[in-house]
């Protein structure tokens, strides 16, 4: 179950560019539309409302290949099984009463929005058009490209090692010793290679576009859409 969970991760931080509204729009106004659909479904606190938040996260879901929204479903169902229990065992109302079901469809639906609506936008972004917004501090542009190159390599490196671990039959936590000290390894080589290539701390130059502001402004429309029906609705 691990190991697929991290293949399913694995691809979603391995961009890959796609014909789709979601690669193409505007990235500003893609994470101004991610965030109003965070305050949309952290706010809401009925059914009614969590549905109503809910329908972003959904055109999110039909706009994607097919693809990238199962693997986001799928990942996006561990923290919500997570909340779902704690909430069931930790609800101040009585079991299987009412009030007990509504707030445990109201926890499990909202972090299920948060997780698959943060995780399709972020698949969806190109990593240079995200390190582009960063230009002017050199340290946030360079550890969001570090980050998107080496995640991969080092979640590649752990599912491989899990999978030699279960096939010999041992346990998969013997793992982490070798993963923390190659991962260590490998960011060692990227600070001398970037040393050695004169690393400056000087602003950056954008290599790609924002995107097309059409696109990100219907995906900003539609979010305030789903934050006024929910308002509505709650």
């Amino acid at each position: 179950m691990i190991y697929g969970l991290l293949q399913r991760v694995l691809r979603l931080l391995a961009y890959r560019e796609e014909d789709s509204i979601l690669y193409r729009a505007h990235i500003l106004f893609k994470l101004a539309a991610l965030g109003i659909a965070w305050a949309t479904l952290l706010h809401a606190d009925t059914p009614q409302g969590i549905a109503a938040g809910l329908l972003y996260p959904i055109l999110l879901h039909t706009l994607s290949p097919r693809w990238l929204a199962k693997h986001a479903m799928v990942a996006a169902m561990i923290p919500t099984l997570f909340i779902g229990v704690a909430g069931a065992l930790l609800s101040p109302y009585p079991p299987l009463s009412p009030d007990w079901g509504s707030r445990l469809v109201v926890l499990t639906a909202r972090t299920y929005g948060l997780a698959s609506a943060t995780l399709i936008t972020f698949a969806t972004t190109s990593p240079s058009r995200l390190a582009s917004l960063l230009a002017r501090s050199p340290f946030a542009h360079d550890l969001t490209t570090l980050f998107y190159r080496l995640a991969p390599l080092t979640l590649g490196d752990l599912a491989e090692a899990m999978a030699a671990q279960r096939m010999l039959g041992k346990p998969v936590h013997h793992t982490l010793i070798p993963l923390v000290i190659s991962s260590l390894r490998r960011a060692e080589g990227v600070t001398v290679s970037l040393q050695a290539r004169g690393y400056r701390s000087d602003r950056r130059t954008s290599i790609t576009g924002p995107g097309d502001p059409v696109w990100g402004l219907a995906l900003l429309v539609a979010s305030l859409a789903s934050l006024g029906i929910s308002l509505l609705a709650g």
